[in-house]
Parts: structure tokens; C-alpha cells; sequence
């Protein structure tokens, strides 16, 4: 595919998933736990800084979401009002995860791939449907997309800085990550395993940062 072919199709697909994630935003009432967390944004928007390193608290004294979430939805409702400022930046964020999987499939097999994964992404029910929720979701598939291509661009100055960034994000986004960050902390370590087995020497793994960025994940994790 032409690298002006790959992109004039890949910008129509991502068009078309920005539409279906942000078309009506705001028509359905929101639900309970929508409700929630708008209450929780809203106290913390009150609050110093320093609450979303060190004191998020949600009802009941429970910790399901932590503080990256939570400055979204105070960004969104800065932007929006109501129920489309709820739902604005899981929105934008599921939109952003649309280019990050092109650029991964890119790297797996090239512009067909990139522009087929991006495409069922971009039309994929569950993933439209959660982008349009005031929920973490939409977050953290953006941020697994981060994690793979930290795995994809490891030994990479890039792949360095995509493993200890995503990771860093996923531990401020709440406990809904701690899954994510354990299978991406397992896969390197397999990696850090083959390395060795193959070069017997295991310090010069490139999957050894992405060890190092889960663990540290891992002991900052809210929830």
C-alpha cells in the first residue's frame, strides 16, 4: 500500500471511529456509577493538588479509581457540562487509541495490518461503547496499546520511555489496571528468560526494563 494511500484511509478510519465515540455524547442520562465518580471529580476538583498523589478516596473510603482518571473527568467537565463533560475524555481517549494501534500494527506487519486493526478497532461495539461511558475503560485499553508497543520497540530509546511512561499511567489510573500491568510485567520477563537461555546474560535484555516498569507499577498501584 502507498505510504499517500495508507494515510488518506487510515485518517478516513479514524474519522469514522472519532464519530461513532463522540456523535450524541451526551443524550443518554447517565447511570449510577457514572454518577459516582462525577461526584467523587467533583470533590477532588475542590481539593489541593497534592490530594490526587496522595489522598484519593471514593464512597465508602474504597480506591477503585485513582487520580489520573479523576483529572480527566475534572478536565472534562471544565470543557463540557453535563453528561457530554462526564463522557468527553473517555471519549477522546478511546479515539487516541485508534492511531497508537495503526502504529502497532504497523510495526507487526506493515500498512495493510495497521489499517485492518485499526478499522475493527474503530468499529469494535465494546470498544465504542466504553469510550462513551464516564467509566476508566476506554483508558486502559489506550494504555495496553502503550505497554505492546513498548514491547514492540524494546532495546529502543522509544520503547525505554513507552514502558516506564505507560506503566507510570496505568498506576495512577487505579486498580482496573493491575491486570494489564501484570501480563506486560510477565511478558518481559519471559523475554528477560529467552534472553538468557539464548545469550546466557540477562542484564542486557531489552525486555529487562519493562520487568523493572512493572514491578515499580506494581508497588504504586492505587486500589
Amino acid at each position: 500500500m502507498e505510504r499517500r494511500v495508507f494515510l488518506v484511509v487510515l485518517a478516513l478510519v479514524v474519522l469514522l471511529g472519532a464519530y461513532l465515540r463522540l456523535v450524541d455524547l451526551g443524550g443518554p442520562s447517565l447511570w449510577l456509577d457514572e454518577i459516582l465518580h462525577l461526584q467523587v471529580a467533583q470533590s477532588l476538583s475542590e481539593q489541593p493538588w497534592y490530594h490526587f498523589l496522595t489522598g484519593v478516596r471514593e464512597i465508602a473510603g474504597r480506591t477503585e479509581n485513582g487520580p489520573l482518571y479523576y483529572a480527566l473527568q475534572i478536565l472534562g467537565l471544565r470543557l463540557a457540562p453535563g453528561e457530554t463533560g462526564v463522557r468527553l475524555m473517555p471519549a477522546i481517549v478511546g479515539v487516541l487509541a485508534l492511531p497508537l494501534m495503526a502504529i502497532a500494527g504497523n510495526l507487526v506487519g506493515g500498512r495493510l495490518v495497521a489499517v485492518v486493526a485499526t478499522f475493527l478497532l474503530a468499529v469494535s461495539p465494546l470498544h465504542v461503547y466504553y469510550s462513551r461511558e464516564g467509566r476508566p475503560y476506554s483508558l486502559l485499553m489506550t494504555l495496553a496499546i502503550v505497554l505492546l508497543l513498548a514491547l514492540l520497540r524494546r532495546g529502543s530509546r522509544s520503547g525505554v520511555w513507552l514502558a516506564y511512561g505507560g506503566c507510570l499511567l496505568a498506576a495512577y489510573t487505579g486498580i482496573h489496571a493491575v491486570p494489564i500491568l501484570l501480563a506486560f510485567g510477565t511478558v518481559s520477563g519471559m523475554g528477560v528468560l529467552w534472553h538468557f537461555k539464548e545469550r546466557r546474560t540477562w542484564l542486557r535484555s531489552p525486555y529487562l526494563h519493562g520487568v523493572v516498569a512493572a514491578v515499580l507499577a506494581l508497588a504504586l498501584s492505587y486500589g
